[in-house]
């Protein structure tokens, strides 16, 4: 095991989907409360977690894959500001001259990750 925590996507039993960050424990295969059919579990400390404490996690709704440069919270944050701008796009946008508020919020969000 390793104090290192390992930035993990992880869809729940409620299928929200959320970062979380671990500290890596064992794994078994067997059932819990919230997974009741047999699966992989890893027991993980949950540092993002109000009460940061150990759990079971399904592995197999586990993500690690990552880019290794959005580890750093600068680029979680510039990432974010790019999805949330493109969210808030319609679904008809295609102009490069448009200057709403939705095309402005992307044009600075891909400047700022530009910019490093």
């Amino acid at each position: 095991m390793s104090d290192t925590p390992a930035i993990v996507r992880y869809t729940n039993w409620r299928g929200e989907t959320t970062e979380r960050r671990l500290i890596l424990g064992d794994v078994r295969f067997g059932t819990t409360e919230w997974h009741p059919k047999p699966t992989w579990l890893i027991t993980a400390f949950d540092l993002d977690h109000p009460a940061q404490i150990w759990k079971e996690f399904d592995l197999l709704q586990c993500d690690f894959t990552r880019r290794a440069d959005l580890c750093d919270p600068t680029q979680d944050e510039r990432v974010k500001a790019l999805v949330d701008a493109v969210k808030a796009m319609p679904d008809d946008w295609y102009s490069d001259g448009c200057d709403c508020k939705p095309c402005e919020a992307l044009h600075a969000a891909l400047r700022a990750m530009e910019q490093g």
